[in-house]
């Protein structure tokens, strides 16, 4: 035995002005969707290209620090970069210790001449191979005190070789070998 369903009327069932019109309206809110995504498309698009031409930027900044490190860069070239914010004799100051065998003053110079040539802290810190407070500290030091005290800082304390307390009770072979103290024929093994 088969049920029988009334069959609705042709009317009811299938409307073509109602269909329309909300065909119309998912038609409109879908073209919305579509110039917004094109917009946000576009804007992403324009990111992306900005960047790529900071990281080229930031490749040829790097690049020029390291010319400048290696001593590629001589100093005529450099001076007119940093226009005149610090006076000649100590920009010079600064480039001849950026080539000193100390590694704590030629980072220090480094950090001072790529600040005053307007390169960014953290990029400093990244050739520098040290942690980004670093150059800061340096910047902040070299504004406070100067070139001289930023590359040759005056010792305030007394060094312990040089300290009378300690220089009096130290010691040396001589005065351990007359007293009998010391004696290298001691240390011989038998």
């Amino acid at each position: 035995m088969s049920i029988i369903r009334p069959v609705r009327p042709v009317s009811s069932r299938f409307s073509p002005s109602k269909n329309y019109a909300v065909l119309q309206t998912r038609y409109r809110k879908l073209e919305r969707r579509i110039l917004w995504i094109r917009k946000v498309q576009a804007r992403v698009i324009q990111v992306m290209d900005e960047n790529i031409r900071l990281k080229n930027l930031q490749l040829d900044v790097l690049s020029w620090m390291r010319k400048i490190s290696f001593g590629s860069v001589p100093f005529p070239i450099i001076e007119p970069h940093l226009g005149n914010t610090i006076p000649r004799s100590e920009l010079a100051k600064l480039y001849w210790a950026a080539f000193s065998r100390s590694r704590r003053l030629r980072n220090k110079a480094l950090a001072i001449l790529f600040h005053l040539c307007g390169i960014n802290p953290r990029l400093i810190a990244q050739f520098l191979f040290v942690v980004p407070r670093t150059p800061k500290n340096y910047i902040r030091q070299f504004e406070h005190r100067g070139v001289e005290r930023l590359l040759w800082p005056i010792r305030k304390k007394v060094k312990k070789a040089e300290d009378p307390h300690y220089k009096g009770n130290t010691a040396d072979h001589t005065s351990l070998s007359a007293s009998g103290l010391w004696n290298q024929q001691d240390n011989v093994d038998h």
